[in-house]
């Protein structure tokens, strides 16, 4: 080979390991400096992230919580009280029981002797108060003091509340007592007079009359 040739493929070798040498990239070892930098970048992106995982974390919790409060019960709302409803007041009456029993006989279809005699019947069972026994005494002597206990016979409350308070003043006093014989006599003319088996100028009825006169008398 000439020398011009071989000095000419020498250069070429020379260039091409040149090349390839240049090519490969050198492998720096890290330096004391390098490490503390990557170390600070390390716990600077720590750091950094640390708030961001809090925020995450309250990010959730705030979803977690209702956007609303919940709403506290509510008490309940009272009613108010409804008044009591006020029945119609119901007129008193002034009756008696027995007047009340006495204008049911007086209303009823039946005859007088009938009505006579459902009277007597309900005296018999009545057992008065000495009030009432007082009023009763006043009230027969008075009619007959007035001559108004035989004038008006068809009026069949009136006798029948006669016969009612003579059968009772009768039967609630000793029978020597002159009150208890002024109401039997009294009894027996307004019944028969009543019962249309006398009239007030009837003997039987003039007779039981006089007898009332007497014992009026000793009535204190």
């Amino acid at each position: 080979m000439k020398p011009f040739m071989k000095l000419s493929v020498a250069l070429f070798l020379a260039v091409i390991v040149t090349t390839a040498c240049s090519d490969t990239p050198e492998t720096k070892e890290p330096t004391s400096t390098n490490i503390v930098s990557n170390v600070n970048n390390e716990s600077k992106n720590e750091a950094e992230s640390e708030p961001d995982e809090k925020k995450t974390d309250e990010e959730s919790e705030s979803n977690q919580k209702p956007d609303v409060e919940e709403e506290k019960p509510k008490e309940p709302v009272k009613q108010p009280a409804k008044e009591p409803v006020k029945e119609p007041v119901k007129e008193k009456s002034n009756d008696n029981a027995w007047e009340v029993d006495l204008k049911k006989i007086a209303s009823e279809d039946s005859s007088k002797t009938e009505k006579a005699d459902a009277a007597e019947m309900l005296a018999r069972a009545y057992k008065p108060s000495d009030a009432e026994l007082d009023d009763f005494q006043k009230y027969i002597v008075y009619e007959f003091k007035n001559n108004r206990y035989l004038a008006d016979s068809d009026n069949d409350g009136y006798m029948l509340g006669n016969i009612f308070r003579s059968v009772v003043l009768n039967r609630s006093l000793q029978e020597s007592h002159p009150a208890s014989q002024f109401a039997y006599d009294f009894y027996q003319n307004s019944k028969y007079v009543y019962r249309g088996a006398e009239t007030p100028e009837s003997e039987s009825v003039k007779s039981n009359e006089e007898q009332m006169n007497d014992n009026m008398r000793k009535i204190k």
